[in-house]
């Protein structure tokens, strides 16, 4: 796994179902930091940074054919153990329920947002693009520095 994570960063996102419970995959696996899956390694500066943000606006592609599953870009993911169950969603999963690094705290204090688009992975219109900037982001910054 360190060779393809060294070499294809790719490698380090993604989250093999029937490998999770591996002492490996929680020792090397970036994801697997991040999320704070190990136990022996929790690092609580991630949920306090995660919950600096202010706005989390995610964009699904319906037809990606990069990110598998598709729901993993909601922060969904495939059940421990399994490639052939349905895909968690996101409340589902044992990050948000267990809050390992923030995902719950954010999404009860309102600052996830779910956006999609028909397309693949990273088709999307400028005017799809602009317009969740503008919602997202341009809309709220203007409307406090015109108090």
């Amino acid at each position: 796994m360190k060779i393809a994570q060294n070499i294809l960063f790719q490698a380090d996102y993604f989250r093999d179902p029937v490998r999770v419970s591996s002492k490996a995959y929680k020792a090397n696996s970036q994801l697997a930091q991040w999320n704070n899956e190990n136990p022996e390694a929790v690092n609580k500066t991630f949920a306090t940074n995660f919950g600096k943000t202010k706005k989390f606006a995610m964009v699904k592609a319906l037809q990606d054919s990069m990110v598998y599953p598709n729901e993993a870009e909601w922060w969904g993911q495939l059940p421990d153990g399994s490639y052939k169950e349905k895909a968690l969603t996101m409340k589902a999963t044992e990050f948000y329920k267990s809050d390992m690094f923030g995902l719950k705290t954010a999404d009860e204090a309102g600052k996830i947002f779910f956006e999609s688009t028909p397309g693949d992975h990273l088709q999307f219109t400028e005017e799809q693009l602009y317009g969740w900037v503008e919602k997202y982001f341009i809309s709220e910054s203007t409307e406090a520095i015109q108090v």
